[in-house]
């Protein structure tokens, strides 16, 4: 399909998409002569840049998001924690380096740097 309709299919403007391969969230085209034509892994990847605009994501960080799973890299990674498995029932808690002992203020769940993921 072409940009026209790819953008008709994902509710986006030309400008848009091409803005979106610029920032690399995109890729380009495959070229037949002067023409791109555009697959149907761009237009699911439109329509999850949408999804995540709609959660809230800014995107540079569906930029960050998108980039580490093209890299294989989990969630965990990309957010920074680790997670721990303890005891013989296998329980699962999230370490989050750099974060002290919990206090008043520290979230549900967390303690020591810890937080429980049950």
């Amino acid at each position: 399909m072409t940009i026209e309709e790819l953008g008709a299919r994902a509710g986006l403007t030309t400008r848009t998409i091409r803005s979106y391969q610029t920032m690399g969230i995109l890729r380009g085209p495959r070229k037949v002569g002067r023409v791109g034509y555009y697959a149907d892994d761009h237009l699911e990847r439109l329509t999850a840049i949408g999804r995540l605009m709609q959660r809230g994501f800014s995107l540079a960080s569906i930029a960050a998001l998108l980039h580490a799973h093209e890299q294989g890299q989990t969630l965990a990674q990309v957010l920074g924690i680790e997670v721990v498995r303890h005891g013989a029932a296998g329980a699962e808690h999230a370490v989050t380096p750099g974060v002290g002992r919990g206090g008043p203020s520290a979230p549900d769940g967390m303690r020591d740097g810890v937080i429980d993921l049950r």
